[in-house]
């Protein structure tokens, strides 16, 4: 059990309708005059302070409040730290000992959502304007005891690309990475994705590099029921494998029939044998069975479509 104890030290007050003087000890709100006062020690280890007074004065103490659990927020992440406008998140959590969390701030509906303890994750949170959203959850309980921890998510503008892009002389499509690999670009960290090309024409997989500063790889890997080789570039334009291309041919572009790959990067000054790419900008993987140019030189043989395993990893 623990005294509130206090010296008062400066000019004359009152305390409980009491004057106290400049060296009268104050006890649990309880004035000791310091006329009555005849030491005064402080336990070198256990830091209590002895006040002796003749047995003057009577204090009655209160049993020390009741101690309990500390809330501890474990962690709190986003699904994704840097996405496109319109792009979506969920934003994750993990607590211990709390009896009662609350989010704010951040975006997307996150400020309305219902905390589940002891962990849970959000709905999926929507992002549509380019800026730095901090996500915030407040946890507490009746010990008490409160924290509270932050995560940030940015947003970067959807770089539309160029508009002078060439017509493809090959028809294909477009998806988005984040639809393609279930991750926004660069992630998946490595990742093997069954793919289906538009035979003799091109798949485009979209994405963009926001402020991701990293380096990694692509290659395309054969089907057991799809032969011929594979070409792929990264261009700034879908379907296109040759004129828009962020760099050289050498580092931008792939003929895959065994191994091989495009490396990139988006480190500052030119790295050997990677395609250099710029920050925020929207890119398109582009691979197809032809040379790139022509339907006619189709080399895709297989009776189930044209499939290959695109690997990703950085």
């Amino acid at each position: 059990m623990k005294l509130s104890i206090r010296l008062v030290l400066l000019s004359l007050g009152l305390v409980n309708g009491v004057t106290t003087s400049s060296a009268d000890v104050i006890i649990d709100g309880q004035v000791v005059q310091s006329a009555d006062i005849s030491a005064i020690s402080i336990d070198p280890v256990s830091g209590d302070i002895n006040v002796s007074a003749g047995g003057l004065y009577t204090v009655t103490r209160d049993d020390d409040p009741q101690s309990g659990p500390t809330v501890v927020i474990n962690s709190l992440t986003a699904s994704s730290t840097s996405i496109l406008e319109g792009q979506a998140i969920t934003i994750s959590w993990s607590t211990t000992d709390a009896e009662t969390c609350t989010p704010s701030n951040g975006g997307g509906g996150w400020s309305s959502q219902t905390i589940a303890l002891p962990s849970g994750t959000s709905s999926s949170l929507t992002l549509a304007t380019a800026g730095t959203y901090t996500f915030r959850l407040d946890c507490s309980n009746s010990t008490p005891s409160s924290t509270f921890r932050t995560v940030s998510v940015n947003v970067n503008p959807d770089d539309p690309g160029p508009s002078d892009c060439p017509t493809p002389t090959l028809a294909g499509s477009t998806i988005s990475w984040d639809n393609h690999f279930g991750s926004v670009w660069p992630d998946p960290t490595y990742a093997q994705k069954l793919t289906n090309i538009p035979r003799a024409g091109y798949l485009a997989i979209e994405f963009n590099t926001g402020n991701v500063v990293d380096d990694g790889g692509i290659s395309s890997i054969n089907h057991t029921s799809t032969y011929g080789d594979r070409f792929g570039a990264i261009s700034e334009c879908p379907g296109d494998f040759s004129q828009r291309l962020p760099d050289s041919v050498a580092n931008c572009t792939e003929l895959w029939y065994i191994g091989g790959g495009i490396g990139w990067n988006t480190l500052s000054g030119d790295q050997s044998r990677q395609c250099d790419l710029e920050p925020n900008t929207t890119y398109y993987l582009n691979v197809t069975f032809t040379d790139g140019i022509s339907p006619s030189t189709d080399r895709c043989v297989g009776s189930f479509g044209c499939k290959t395993y695109i690997s990703v990893s950085h």
